[in-house]
């Protein structure tokens, strides 16, 4: 993917983005590991346990957690990201 540029929701930069495929090659699950940049330049570790998590519909627009309908769902909890369905 020659030119192409990756950034977190919260600015934060790109680490690795890694696709998991059935054989056929679909996309079954994308996982987006980012990392934070202090003001200085220096890469920030930071642990995703904790922290609470946020979702997105397939728009890229927030819902609130207690709002959910069955659906598909983009979840952030820090610096990871995942797809989840709703049943």
């Amino acid at each position: 993917m020659s030119g192409a540029k990756w950034t977190c929701a919260d600015g934060s930069a790109v680490e690795t983005v890694t696709f998991t495929a059935t054989k056929d090659c679909k996309v079954t699950a994308i996982n987006i590991t980012c990392y934070l940049v202090d003001s200085s330049g220096i890469g920030i570790t930071a642990t995703d346990d904790n922290l609470h998590s946020e979702y997105y519909n397939l728009n890229g627009v927030k819902v609130n957690e207690t709002n959910i309908k069955p659906g598909l769902y983009i979840v952030r909890q820090g610096t990871k990201a995942r797809k989840i369905i709703v049943k």
